[in-house]
């Protein structure tokens, strides 16, 4: 059925790790643990955004002028990219990767998922929020990195912010996705939030409520000697509103 789990979450398959591998005489500790795997993703966000350009603090700072609540100002940063970054997944080479410079993304307008962390994990820390570049695999993949701390674990990229000591993730490529929601190809998910070069953690996507989903609709026909008559209303809320938005927007 439709957004079924994916096969691999059933059947049979072989995972090949390497742990180690010899250099120069020199045994070199490769994917031994999480740690590891963590080592290899720091090292594609490690040497971007040094500092925000002028353009981009300019509209950062237009966007939470006046605005002390950090949850406020997160949200009206996230409305901004998800309103005027378009999603675009192009990735070439270690452009699969390495996420390209926030100003970049910002002037060009567009980016693939990482792109989106990059432009939002800076902005949202330019305005005093709390914000990480966090790597995740949607719902397609069935791994845990607590089970297999292999690049295949993740195939996606959001920015996580830490607001009333809680975790918020925000996934700039929904364009349609609420604040506080999390997209729906990620819930239920662990996601390796990036928070130093040395320390990172994991934490579970909540699943979206199911009470938050609702389908409601009201039909109220009568036949009469002229045939058919009267009304429908339909309401719906969480998901369900979202994907309607997002599909009569592309209509």
């Amino acid at each position: 059925y439709a957004d079924a789990p994916d096969n691999s979450y059933y059947s049979l398959h072989v995972i090949f790790y390497i742990e180690s591998y010899i250099a120069n005489d020199n045994q070199v500790k490769y994917m031994a643990g999480l740690g590891d795997m963590y080592r290899l993703n720091w090292s594609f966000v490690e040497n971007i955004n040094k500092e925000i350009s002028p353009y981009l603090k300019k509209i950062t700072d237009s966007l939470i002028s006046g605005i002390d609540n950090k949850e406020e100002r997160a949200k009206r940063i996230y409305k901004w990219v998800q309103q005027n970054i378009k999603y675009v997944a192009f990735e070439e080479g270690m452009g699969g990767f390495i996420p390209r410079e926030a100003s970049l993304v910002c002037n060009r307008r567009f980016g693939d998922c990482k792109d989106m962390s990059s432009i939002l994990t800076v902005m949202l820390n330019h305005a005093a929020v709390p914000a990480y570049y966090t790597w995740i695999g949607t719902r397609s993949l069935p791994y845990d990195y607590t089970e297999v701390h292999l690049p295949i674990t993740d195939n996606h990229m959001i920015t996580t912010v830490r607001l009333n000591d809680k975790f918020v993730f925000l996934d700039g490529t929904d364009s349609y996705c609420i604040f506080g929601a999390p997209s729906g190809h990620i819930q239920g998910k662990q996601a390796l939030i990036a928070i130093s070069k040395e320390k990172y953690e994991v934490a579970r996507v909540p699943e979206y409520e199911k009470g938050n989903n609702l389908y409601i609709d009201t039909t109220i026909l009568e036949l009469n000697e002229k045939g058919l008559t009267g009304n429908i209303r339909l309401k719906l809320s969480g998901y369900l509103a979202m994907d309607m938005n997002r599909k009569m927007n592309y209509i």
